[in-house]
């Protein structure tokens, strides 16, 4: 199709400055790929100089009632479709022939419809009613009559071709339906019944836009009411019965009603925690009201031993005992509804009722794409002229052309296999890389603020690309109308090439960075807190490197981007850019091989699990035996056995930022995707995979329905890889508080501090765990990365000789080897910043970087490190002007230091050996071992001391003897492993903390036993202790340099501790008469101006 007049769009290629908007020309075809804000407007003044017209936004606005542009090929593929007056009508219909003329008698064939076909992800409810979408084929025109002569009329024009009109949409009805199924099939009715109640407002207003009657809505909304009404009442009279009836109750103004009370108030508490326990919600008769069961509480609880009272509770339980029976039955009936004539009362009825009445709204929205939205029709042919008198033939009539069916769909965008029957490309790889580059500055950020935008956008690209996991898993993939489309796309439009193989890069990038979000990493893997213990300088030279590098890649890049003759510079620069796809594999395969060699992140976050999980267990054993007398209270509290609780104790892991447990109520929901095969070859230890995550709101309640989703049934809950509930960290103390609710009072201060101490216990661990699932992810996407790479490399690299060298494809392939380098040199200053935060110590926030992120230039990653740098100077200057407190004060490492009597926390822990087997293979050996924290608290002497470092670590242990050597009259020396377990605090001089985590540090300190049983004094005497810790040579400043690549910063004291002594290394050890246990810093502190919060 041509025109005179101008184009709407004109071709407007992806540049350095502006690479969020394409318009580019295939063959007879303009495709357009934005995802500005902004989006793209179609207007009537519409109009383009190619047949075929594509448009990928993330959203369209339809700005004018009637855009009509006669027999195009329109495609609108986009999340969100606008209509800015509120109607539109797109109408590619063909134009209506001319009639015959005395010159040419013969009547004009109606002209051939053009196609729409839409894609809409989120379509709004009213869609149906306010768009139109027209491709009717043109009617022929008349033919000419004849006023004189003896020729017959002209015949009529034929009609025009009926042209396709395709609508392909997402549906709200569709998508609450799921999500409410979900919500009340995975929980007891107290619990989704209280959650849709918190949302019941937005929620009647989107049930009725999707056409749910209003009777209907109203109903439900009065039932959920109803519903949380009763869920607290039987919640209230199930505690305060059992309260009433608990024989063993410590509190001491408790008083016990009598032997009849008892007897029926145990079968009431028997009905009322079988209703609780349902997943239907018991069904409350009119009439029904929940006072009967308020005031039953009421008496319970104010109950003091008065006959006249008991009498009153008697009636009462009985009253509320036959409403309880009544549930019961109403709920039961072999299957059959027993509330038929009152269908509005049930809520499990309304339910139901609402579900279907979803899925009808989803037919109905579908039917009306088809038959309201889409109209269509073949042409109608003209009537044939007549002749000028009767008896000479009029003209033929002209052919109608046959109508044809609309298409429209309702797709799942959950990667259903009927997805791939659709036959358009619905998503184009340079749109999709466009939205995953602005979800990714979003999330470089590290900003909280920016975390849910990110994860929206990333969500949207996994529902969008979705279908590829189901031609995946199709054997005969190739032949979908979908797999078709993108070979259509390739070769008959010339838009793009190895669009599948893109795609799949992009949707595999897009989870993983959704799972990294939920575990609450950054970009490169790394838990807010995380820091390297190396120096600044160690990274320094590698990122000048790197930043020369960059500025070459970078000239290519902008050479291409913005040349005029892209075809010659292409042919100069390809081999260049293979080049430096080369180098990003290697640094990507370098990445893999730190992540999992022997010491590496992967094996260090490993580590720290097998380390705590002993103690983790052990501590749970001791928990529960310290509640087991508190049994029947938190029963009758929280409705969960002591048992469930703590299991559910154990799966709490601290989320660091809020967007983690926002991303849940969004239903993001975190994926394992670490399938054997994708590991294989790997050091990954399987076991401790999670593979489902939940959260945690902040009471007990929530708390345990969370624990009955995310086990494992094939686990113990003290596995690493049983399933984790997520909670903020103040959600500790709101879960607490909760739980002291079923306390009695004298008790609660006592218990309410073994039970932070334990869930603090547990944290630790799972925290590590969540960090090891990380690092899976990471390695995964490093693999996936190289796979891609080398694909790209062959691919594109090859075919970019031989392709249009202006075809978008190749710019975004070279972007994407622009920004892995990119990527490479911000990890590496990161880690500068990271590293400089612990030499500090400083806040990691003022190291990180600022918008927008990884597409940051050479220039401007220069300038932070220049920054970093100067920030460095700034510290190094600082820590050599401060006035450093030396203890022993002589600096002389022979002398004592100070001491921590670990004793309370330890001995117990030493009571009894754990078995441990080498991983050579080597014999079985007895290992004691205790884990316990270091506070400032531990020794006063601390509560002064700013950014306090150690230069040696030594534990005592009175009483331990061994038996020397094969004499038996060698030096007794006795062997301890000593272990900083990794995150620690740093006070700076004004009293703020700064936490860090880093791979934990192991130590030995072995020591005479036989001299320190006699003298009991601490020093570093050689006769006394053997050899030093290379702790000692860690970087303090003194002698004026400043730190080198391979000077490490000090440890500090403030963290977790473990100790081990072996019995294989350590002759006839024996730990019976173990009375003290110490644990000695020698190292150096500032002054502090104000005291520590600890």
């Amino acid at each position: 199709m041509s025109t005179n007049s101008s184009p709407t769009f004109k071709v407007e290629l992806p540049t350095l400055q502006s690479d969020d908007y394409v318009a580019y020309h295939g063959t007879d075809t303009l495709a357009i790929m934005t995802v500005r804000d902004h989006g793209v407007a179609l207007t009537k003044a519409l109009n383009c100089t190619e047949r075929t017209l594509l448009i990928y936004s993330e959203v369209v606005f339809l700005s004018s009632e009637l855009i009509k542009i006669p027999g195009l090929n329109l495609g609108i593929f986009c999340n969100q479709l606008v209509l800015s007056l509120g109607r539109a009508c797109i109408d590619v219909s063909g134009a209506n022939g001319s009639s015959g003329t005395s010159d040419h008698i013969d009547g004009v064939d109606g002209g051939d419809a053009g196609s729409i076909t839409l894609y809409v992800e989120d379509p709004s409810p009213d869609l149906v009613t306010n768009l139109t979408l027209k491709a009717y084929g043109g009617d022929g025109g008349r033919g000419f009559s004849q006023a004189v002569g003896t020729g017959a009329g002209g015949k009529g024009g034929d009609g025009g071709l009926c042209g396709t009109v395709k609508c392909y949409t997402g549906s709200g009805a569709q998508q609450y339906a799921q999500s409410l199924y979900k919500k009340t099939s995975k929980s007891t009715w107290t619990e989704w019944v209280q959650a849709i109640s918190e949302t019941m407002e937005t929620d009647a207003e989107a049930l009725l836009s999707y056409g749910i009657d209003k009777t209907i809505v109203e109903a439900w909304q009065l039932a959920i009411k109803k519903s949380v009404d009763w869920a607290t009442a039987l919640k209230k009279v199930h505690t305060s019965l059992t309260y009433l009836i608990d024989e063993n109750s410590m509190d001491l103004d408790h008083v016990s009603p009598g032997a009849l009370t008892v007897k029926s108030a145990e079968t009431l508490i028997k009905s009322v925690k079988k209703l609780l326990e349902g997943s239907g919600v018991p069904f409350a008769q009119d009439g029904l009201e929940v006072e009967a069961f308020l005031s039953l509480a009421d008496h319970c609880d104010s109950f003091t031993g008065s006959v006249q009272k008991e009498k009153q509770i008697q009636e009462l339980i009985g009253s509320a005992t036959s409403l309880t029976e009544k549930f019961v039955r109403n709920e039961g009936g072999g299957g059959e509804e027993p509330w038929e004539d009152e269908p509005f009362s049930s809520p499990n009825f309304l339910l139901k009722k609402i579900l279907l009445d979803l899925r009808v709204a989803t037919v109905r929205f579908e039917n009306a794409l088809a038959h309201k939205v889409c109209q269509l029709g073949g042409g109608k042919g003209g009537s044939g002229g007549t002749g000028a008198t009767s008896d000479i033939p009029s003209g033929k009539r002209g052919e109608d052309k046959p109508d044809k069916p609309a298409v429209a769909r309702v797709i799942s965008l959950e990667g259903n296999a009927k997805d791939c029957d659709i036959d358009e490309a619905c998503a184009i790889p340079e749109q999709c890389q466009m939205l995953l580059d602005k979800a990714d500055g979003m999330y470089f950020t590290n900003s909280a603020l920016q975390y849910p935008l990110a994860m929206r956008l990333y969500y949207r690209l996994t529902r969008r690309l979705a279908f590829l996991d189901a031609l995946a898993k199709d054997k005969e993939a190739s032949t979908r109308p979908l797999a078709k489309a993108y070979g259509t796309i390739e070769t008959t439009y010339a838009l793009t090439t190895d669009a599948l193989g893109q795609l799949d890069r992009i949707y595999e990038t897009a989870k993983l960075r959704l799972n990294k979000m939920k575990l609450g990493q950054d970009m490169f893997c790394h838990s807010p807190t995380w820091v390297s213990r190396l120096s600044l300088t160690f990274y320094e030279q590698r990122v000048k490197n790197m930043l020369e590098n960059l500025s070459l890649i970078e000239k290519v890049y902008g050479q291409y981007a913005e040349a005029e003759q892209r075809e010659q510079v292409l042919k100069d620069q390809v081999s260049n850019a293979r080049q430096t796809n080369d180098i990003n594999i290697s640094a990507a395969r370098n990445q893999i091989d730190v992540l999992t060699k022997p010491g590496g992140e992967l094996d260090t976050a490993g580590i720290t699990i097998a380390q705590y999980s002993p103690k983790l267990a052990a501590e749970r054993k001791k928990l529960g035996a310290s509640l087991e007398k508190l049994q029947k209270c938190i029963e009758g509290y929280f409705h969960v056995s002591t048992e469930n609780l703590l299991e559910a104790f154990c799966m709490i892991s601290f989320a660091p930022h809020a967007p983690m447990i926002a991303v849940q109520g969004a239903e993001v929901l975190y994926k394992s995707w670490t399938k054997v095969e994708n590991l294989e070859g790997m050091p990954v230890q399987k076991e401790y995979i999670v593979d489902k995550l939940e959260a945690c709101r902040g009471t007990i309640s929530s708390l345990t329905e969370s624990y009955k989703f995310a086990k494992n049934g094939e686990l113990t809950v003290d596995d690493p890889g049983y399933g984790k509930v997520l909670a903020m960290a103040d959600t500790l103390q709101q879960l607490l508080n909760d739980f002291k609710k079923a306390i009695p009072k004298e008790l609660q201060q006592a218990v309410q501090a073994d039970v932070k101490k334990f869930i603090e216990l547990v944290a630790k661990r799972n925290d590590a765990v969540i960090v090891y699932n990380a690092q899976v992810q990471y390695l995964l996407e490093l693999k996936r990365m190289v796979k891609a790479l080398e694909q790209e490399s062959k691919s594109l690299g090859e075919q970019a000789l031989t392709l249009n060298a202006s075809l978008p494809a190749i710019y975004f392939w070279l972007k994407r080897l622009r920004n892995s380098t990119q990527l490479d040199i911000l990890q590496r200053l990161n880690y500068e910043g990271r590293a400089l935060a612990f030499w500090g110590p400083l806040d990691i926030k003022t190291v990180k970087f600022d918008p927008p992120g990884p597409l940051d230039g050479s220039v401007q990653l220069q300038n932070h490190q220049e920054k970093l740098e100067k920030m460095f100077e700034d510290c190094y200057g600082a820590l050599q002007g401060g006035a450093w407190n030396h203890w022993p004060g002589s600096r002389n490492l022979v002398e004592a230091g100070t001491a921590v009597d670990v004793s309370n926390d330890v001995l117990d822990q030493l009571r009894d050996p754990v078995p441990s087997t080498e991983d050579d293979g080597g014999e079985e050996s007895e290992v004691y071992e205790a884990v316990f924290s270091i506070t400032p608290r531990s020794n006063r002497s601390f509560l002064d001391m700013a950014n306090v470092r150690l230069t040696q670590v030594r534990v005592w242990l009175l009483g331990a003897t061994v038996s020397g050597g094969d004499d038996g009259h060698s030096p007794q020396w006795v062997k301890v492993e000593v272990e900083h377990i990794g995150g620690e605090t740093v006070w700076d001089q004004d009293g703020t903390p700064f936490k860090f985590a880093h791979a934990p540090v192991h130590l030995q300190f072995t020591y005479n036993t036989a001299i320190f049983n006699a003298e009991r004094k601490f020093s570093g005497e050689s006769k006394l202790v053997y050899g030093r810790q290379a702790i000692e040579n860690d970087f303090s400043g003194r002698g004026g340099g400043k730190p080198k690549a391979e000077d490490r910063p000090p440890l500090g004291p403030f963290t977790d501790w473990r100790i081990e002594v072996r019995r294989d290394v350590n002759p006839g050890l024996d730990l019976t008469g173990v009375t003290k246990v110490w644990i000695e810093f020698c190292g150096r502190n500032l002054p502090a101006t104000k005291l520590k919060d600890a």
